[in-house]
């Protein structure tokens, strides 16, 4: 035997979050019902060491100092609405709202050769649009669904819904 090849993947990795939310669940009262809820999270997710899982010939590429992870979202909000339209033979109404500050990225700085371009990660935030803040979000998302339910057979229903995705028909490139 004349080869051995030496390899480490042992990449250390945090996420710390915060959560908040409230929520009012959906809940009829007389001929009228709705529903809301708010979250909110706060993250930060980080990597111990730069590379990937197949820098070979470096052993040690995953030590060094903690970074902030590239395509990680430090805030993200979700919002949600349920009412029955008044006066609109038991239509209900619903929305879904989601509001991110992005996913951050990092930037290819070009060495000189014979040097390797190397990357920062995390160097850059993703550009900011206004909805409701100004210049506050990076991911923007507005749905909106109408709802009716026709037919009650012992207990069993059936409704028809139209859905409306993306109604501002907000550009969020690089995430799904």
């Amino acid at each position: 035997y004349r080869n051995i090849l030496v390899g480490n993947n042992n990449v250390h990795t945090w996420y710390n979050a915060l959560l908040f939310q409230i929520d009012r669940p959906y809940r009829r009262v007389r001929e009228f019902g709705w529903g809301a809820g708010l979250a909110y999270t706060l993250s930060k997710a980080e990597q111990q060491g730069r590379g990937d899982l197949f820098n070979f010939p470096y052993v040690n590429a995953f030590e060094g100092d903690r970074f902030e992870i590239n395509n990680s979202e430090r805030h993200r909000i979700v919002m949600n609405g349920l009412v029955d339209v008044p006066y609109l033979w038991g239509i209900q109404a619903s929305t879904l709202i989601t509001l991110g500050s992005g996913y951050r990225f990092g930037r290819v700085v070009e060495n000189p050769p014979p040097l390797p371009n190397t990357e920062n990660p995390n160097t850059s935030d993703p550009t900011k649009y206004n909805f409701i803040i100004p210049k506050a979000f990076g991911y923007r998302n507005v749905d909106v669904r109408l709802r009716k339910d026709f037919l009650n057979v012992a207990g069993n229903k059936l409704g028809v819904t139209a859905d409306v995705f993306n109604v501002f028909n907000f550009d969020n490139f690089g995430c799904f």
